[in-house]
């Protein structure tokens, strides 16, 4: 982002000046920079000489940024002077006898298809300014060469592709719509396996798209059409990627090529279109980060969302919108919720906005069937799932605030709140519709299981960890893990885990080594956490095959826990009872925990284990990442 935008901290004195004037340069005598002229150049009587021997700074392109101001604004007046003589002119040569319309009557004059052009981009370029503003772009330096602003050439969706681009998608890779047969089986991927967790389209809307692509000669593809079809592809093809060189990814990246070819049309701050289209992007950062960065693409999401009025809603208001219409903001609202909840914690930063701003019901769990949607493709998708995972995320909005972002008074008593937290998370799952189906379930049971690991962490609530729930960590750590590897065994639904979720793994080995490596002594129910942290690193390892960065994650674990098995202690042949691993079926309850004790020994977690020293930062961010604001601001 540096070298795009050199965002330098502003320093408003200078101390020495930024160039040389052309004179003092050709006489290699120091220059004192003051303007207009230097002084040397006055005491000389060359003050009207004075300029810099560079072109950028040449008389009009001053050194200084108010200089620069004062520039611009003899620029602009000597534009308005111009267009003043131009319509004298104008005036003069009109004929005696053509009448000149009053203001009155000019109000009332249609619009050419030209000036509705250019009010459209004045009306982008100042949604897009202030949009800009506001995230802090728009930092002066005051040692900076040159301060030009935007050109007319920059669009939100430039700027929207700019600010979350890390690698630049060749636009050679660019691919034509595949045969139409080959377009059905993507769509159906992805309706089945993705829309059912984030429709923040509708489905007729999208049949529609694909009719009018292919048969453009019955109905014309808008820029939104070409859009839409497009990244369902892409995201489509992403999503069964299993190696970063295979035929999907080629192809995911040549769909995103094509689609990325409208963005300038589709990518409007002011239209719920615009943040269907971001949404579409971050879904593809959660499959491919390597070229987009989710933290950006769901910042920008967040801010088009609250500025539309997405998080409250219009039930009341009169608004005039149709009962369609306020289902499909709804169900955009909570996608963006859903992401930007589920992007935060795995990177363990601040919400972009917070749970009090927000009164939105949930969505529907069926859309209204028309006979356009149950169409050949295929049927209307069931919302149990998204609404279950809306639930999910609101709870953990919820208990990560309260732990991780809350003031730093710790918990009179931990045991009984994290208890309270855990078991409000079981009484969710037990509530998983009984209509989803086994690969969902398993993927709701792994989100509980990260949740728990999650909990049971230090946090700035629970800042000391004792024994029993030390074990307890340890023990959702193993069931995770075996969750994780039975999943990934299923090779149609090991494709579907995005990069955060290959994060969490990392996170949860972390916290397995911490607990085992905090033992006096071992026992029998260590062996089994033992033997996974062997199974985590073939996890990453298989996760590596698909982004890069995961194999930096998995050297890393790998470092981490030969130092820690080597310095583990032997099993004591003391230890009594068998450890019994969790199956997979089947989620702990903490009712066990009610008779708790406190036992003497006892940790601090004054290190982070990934070597932070704030105990939220646990996730790798990116290198990108890692320079953004921590401000306001997996399964997908």
């Amino acid at each position: 982002m540096a070298d795009r935008f050199a965002l330098e901290t502003p320093i408003l004195r200078v101390s020495r000046p930024v160039s040389a004037c052309s004179r003092c340069q050709a006489a290699k005598i120091k220059c004192d920079g003051r303007l207009p002229a230097c002084g040397a150049c006055e005491k000389s009587g060359r003050g009207e000489k004075c300029a810099s021997v560079n072109d950028q700074f040449a008389k009009g392109k001053e050194r200084s940024y108010v200089a620069h101001l004062e520039s611009r604004v003899e620029k602009l007046q000597r534009r308005l002077d111009e267009a003043n003589a131009a319509r004298t002119s104008a005036a003069l040569s009109r004929s005696p006898s053509a009448p000149v319309p009053t203001p009155s009557q000019k109000q009332h004059q249609p619009q050419t298809a030209s000036s509705k052009a250019r009010l459209a981009k004045s009306k982008e370029a100042s949604d897009m300014d202030a949009l800009v503003s506001e995230f802090g772009f728009l930092i002066v330096n005051a040692t900076s060469r040159d301060f030009f602003g935007f050109t007319s050439d920059m669009s939100f969706g430039r700027f929207v592709l700019s600010a979350s681009t890390r690698t630049d998608i060749p636009w050679s890779s660019a691919k034509p719509l595949p045969p139409k047969s080959e377009a059905i089986g993507l769509v159906r991927h992805y309706l089945q396996e993705i829309f059912v967790f984030l429709p923040f389209f509708s489905e007729t809307a999208l049949f529609a798209s694909i009719q009018a692509l292919y048969h453009a000669q019955n109905q014309p593809a808008s820029d939104w059409d070409h859009w839409m079809v497009f990244m369902v592809l892409a995201v489509a093809a992403a999503s069964r990627s299993s190696h970063k060189a295979d035929v999907y990814y080629h192809q995911a990246l040549g769909y995103t090529a094509s689609a990325l070819k409208k963005a300038d049309s589709v990518l409007h701050p002011g239209s719920v279109f615009g943040v269907q289209a971001i949404l579409f992007l971050v879904q593809l950062s959660l499959l491919q980060p390597k070229f987009f960065e989710s933290w950006y693409l769901m910042g920008l999401a967040s801010r088009a969302m609250v500025d539309l009025g997405l998080h409250q809603d219009q039930r009341n208001h009169g608004r005039g919108f149709n009962k369609e219409t306020k289902e499909l903001r709804r169900r955009v609202f909570h996608c963006v919720y859903v992401l930007d909840r589920s992007i935060s914690m795995s990177y363990g930063r601040a919400f972009s906005f917070s749970d009090d701003s927000i009164d939105v019901p949930l969505p529907a769990t069926r859309p209204a069937s028309t006979a356009e949607a149950l169409s050949r493709f295929s049927q209307m998708q069931p919302l149990e799932p998204f609404v279950h995972l809306i639930r999910v995320r609101r709870l953990q909005s919820g208990w990560y605030q309260e732990l991780f972002r809350s003031d730093r008074t710790p918990f009179s008593d931990p045991f009984t709140e994290t208890s309270r937290i855990c078991q409000k998370m079981h009484a969710w799952f037990d509530e998983t519709p009984p209509s989803v189906s086994p690969q969902i379930r398993r993927r709701f049971q792994l989100e509980l299981l990260y949740s728990y690991v999650l909990i049971l962490s230090p946090s700035r609530k629970v800042p000391t960890v004792d024994d029993v729930q030390l074990a307890r960590s340890q023990d959702y750590c193993v069931s995770f893990v075996d969750n994780m590897r039975a999943s990934l065994a299923h090779s149609d639904q090991a494709t579907l885990f995005t990069y955060h979720d290959a994060l969490r793994v990392y996170f949860v080995g972390l916290q397995l080594l911490d607990a085992l490596g905090r033992k006096q002594q071992q026992s029998e129910r260590d062996m089994r956490a033992v033997e996974c942290i062997s199974e985590i690193n073939d996890i990453l390892q298989l996760f590596g095959r698909r982004w890069e960065d995961i194999m930096i994650l998995r050297e890393n674990f790998r470092t981490e826990s030969d130092t820690m098995l080597r310095a583990l202690p032997e099993p004591s042949p003391l230890s009594s009872g068998t450890y019994v691993n969790t199956p997979p079926d089947l989620i702990p309850t903490m009712q066990d925990l009610t008779s708790h004790n406190t036992l003497g020994a006892s940790w601090t977690n004054n290190v982070n284990p990934t070597g932070g020293e704030n105990v939220t930062s646990w996730a790798y961010v990116p290198a990108s990442a890692e320079t953004s604001p921590d401000t306001s601001r997996g399964l997908f």
